[in-house]
């Protein structure tokens, strides 16, 4: 019987493509934190998409007219909304909030994106699988300590809402993905995005110094890279055995927030990350045997 496993897979080498993707993801959280304080958030989404659509540019042109080509136009429309909000959120979010709770929020957008399956792709939920969403949102409210003064409250709220809008874009990418070309959807994307930043962004505009438009130009660089090494951590390795891997990133970012903004983590932070990444995983293990065993479902 013939293996559905490629000759040339190399399982350690997907890992390592995947952790880095974590890598790139807390860097560009930390570049998004800096840039943020002395750029308003829609002022930062517009120059991430604009250099994140002209990096892609040179990929378009080898592709020439088929990577353009597109029929659902609209689609990258509500993409581009949902990104523009979900990112001016989570940037007013990370001015006050640590890099590692932010990464805690970011774990529960599996969750999300299940809850939000039932009315938007009418899909059944299992017992199993409420039962891990209760869990994880337990460990979202342990993590945010309320009552606590480490970090205001609000802002965690507003990164929350910011989950939601991405758990909506997983879901757009569950409906259409498979009918458009990942390098067609990263475009488009990018593109709408900074196109619909333009208008918010001229009202809150403020000159940008040389150097930090190198940031912004690594920021912009650094959200296509994490789907690259994604994309190149899938073809070396299964999805199931890079997914445990996924949890290093709050400890990436738990380094990044000390080295950078002397962010300290607490006990009860690193509890309720533990009880988000054990829902999470679990999520992602299920989706993982029941989609699409040998691959990624939303890739």
């Amino acid at each position: 019987m013939q293996s559905n496993i490629p000759l040339k897979q190399n399982p350690l080498l997907g890992i390592i493509w995947f952790i880095l993707s974590l890598v790139i993801c807390s860097g560009n959280d930390v570049l998004t934190k800096y840039l943020g304080d002395d750029f308003h958030p829609f002022q930062v989404v517009f120059m991430r998409f604009f250099f994140g659509t002209l990096s892609l540019m040179p990929w378009m042109l080898t592709k020439k007219r088929k990577a353009f080509h597109t029929q659902r136009m609209g689609f990258y429309v509500i993409r581009g909304a949902l990104l523009l909000g979900g990112l001016a959120l989570w940037c007013y979010g990370l001015k006050t909030t640590p890099i590692a709770v932010a990464s805690s929020i970011d774990f529960i957008i599996p969750i999300l994106t299940m809850l939000l399956a039932i009315p938007l792709l009418r899909e059944n939920i299992s017992k199993e699988r409420w039962v891990a969403a209760i869990v994880g949102f337990i460990g979202v409210w342990i993590v945010m300590n309320p009552g606590k003064d480490m970090f205001p409250f609000f802002p965690a709220m507003l990164m929350i809402l910011a989950a939601i809008m991405f758990a909506l874009l997983d879901i757009l990418n569950k409906k259409y993905l498979l009918e458009e070309g990942v390098l067609t959807m990263l475009f488009y994307t990018a593109l709408w995005t900074m196109l619909l930043s333009i208008g918010p962004a001229v009202h809150v505009w403020v000159p940008i110094p040389p150097p930090s438009i190198l940031l912004f130009l690594a920021l912009g660089c650094g959200a296509n890279l994490i789907l690259y090494c994604i994309l190149k951590s899938f073809e070396q390795a299964e999805v199931s055995a890079v997914v445990p891997f996924r949890y290093l990133e709050l400890i990436i970012a738990a380094v990044f927030g000390y080295l950078f903004f002397r962010e300290g983590v607490s006990l009860h932070m690193l509890f309720g990350a533990g009880i988000i990444a054990l829902s999470s995983f679990y999520l992602a293990r299920e989706e993982t045997r029941e989609v699409h065993p040998s691959g990624c479902s939303c890739c």
